[in-house]
């Protein structure tokens, strides 16, 4: 199945790529069209539920977009609707024949997966590769509470709009990372643990929230990576850290900004046994405010580093799960190692890890 999925996305990928983003005709070229921005999945028992948030949408069809059946209507003829079927191709076709206007994927900017529906989420993919009409671009998120809880009171302008989640003035950077739809097929070919950033429905001042990671293991989720992890996360990952850090001193309060880091991985063996992982992680801080001098703001800065570090490699020893991706690292580093090692996935993931924390300030 494995091999299988890896060899399609590889089509697609390759489909993509000559054809442009999308199969389908570009957003506004057809008038009859109704294009889907969003593309949500539930599962609930039995059925699946699936959620699309329509531009250009027109009521009618067969079942005239009923409010009781699940329809959030917009302003401009933008709508939020939902259909239920023993399978998502079954329930896509429901919202279809309940349309006037033909209802494409191929425009789907944003897919939302609820927890249920994220804990099969190689039946998810499978799915996808059949239809092979969504843009492999799409930006994908498991939403805790579900993808028609998390969709059916926004204001569907914002997603027609294209919801910046990861602006330069979001300072969502160091809460969670864009993670496409290619990734997601790619990841769940590849076997091992990966992640996926998760949304939440905030107060209505805030909207739509990143709120870290979900941990994928086993095609599904073992667990969540929350805010007050994630900048840990991608300390040790290598991803974004872009954020304010607030540190208390005796003076008061110094305003600091993490604005870059990077991280190195020592393998230690004992013949041909892994017998411990080392990191090394350099981190850039920026001084914007502080009441008092350097002095002891290496120090300060890195304590608080380390007390997140720490948080994310405890659920890593918590779920045995190898999401730092420290199977890959190894495999760069010791390749003839990593490939005669049996059983490497657990092994790695029970290997303790031991980090080092450099902090300058600037």
């Amino acid at each position: 199945m494995k091999q299988a999925l890896a060899a399609v996305v590889g089509v697609l990928m390759i489909a993509q790529l000559y054809y442009g983003k999308d199969f389908l005709p570009a957003r506004g070229e057809l008038t009859d069209t109704s294009p889907a921005i969003v593309f949500g999945v539930d599962r609930d028992g039995g059925e699946v539920e699936v959620t699309l948030v329509l531009h250009n949408a027109e009521q009618g069809g067969e079942g005239k977009m009923k409010p009781e059946d699940g329809d959030d209507g917009g302003e401009e003829n933008n709508a939020v609707i939902s259909a239920r079927a023993p399978t998502a191709a079954a329930a896509l076709q429901k919202i279809r024949r309940r349309c006037a206007k033909s209802v494409t994927t191929g425009a789907v900017a944003f897919f939302i997966i609820g927890e249920k529906a994220a804990e099969e989420l190689h039946a998810l993919a499978g799915f996808l590769v059949r239809d092979n009409s969504f843009s492999l671009t799409s930006q994908v998120f498991i939403a805790k509470d579900g993808a028609r809880e998390l969709l059916g009171g926004a204001d569907p302008e914002s997603w027609i709009g294209g919801l910046d989640i990861y602006g330069e003035d979001s300072g969502n950077a160091a809460i969670s990372s864009p993670y496409r739809l290619l990734e997601l097929l790619r990841d769940l070919s590849g076997g091992g643990d990966f992640t996926v950033p998760v949304l939440l429905k905030g107060q209505e001042k805030d909207g739509i929230l990143p709120d870290g990671y979900a941990v994928i293991k086993n095609g599904g989720p073992a667990g969540y990576i929350g805010r007050e992890a994630a900048r840990g996360y991608h300390l040790l990952t290598g991803k974004p850290v872009e954020s304010v850090l607030d540190i208390q001193l005796p003076a008061g309060t110094a305003a600091l900004r993490v604005e870059k880091a990077r991280v190195s991985c020592d393998f230690n063996f004992s013949d041909a046994a892994l017998t411990g992982i080392h990191a090394v992680v350099r981190v850039t801080v920026g001084a914007e405010e502080t009441p008092a001098g350097p002095a002891g703001l290496e120090k300060a800065a890195a304590g608080v580093l380390r007390e997140e570090i720490e948080r994310v490699l405890a659920l890593r020893e918590q779920w045995g799960s190898d999401f730092l991706g420290l199977s890959g690292r190894l495999r760069m580093r010791h390749p003839v190692r990593w490939e005669r090692m049996a059983d490497r996935e657990r092994i790695i993931a029970e290997t303790p890890v031991t980090v080092e924390i450099i902090c300058t300030v600037r």
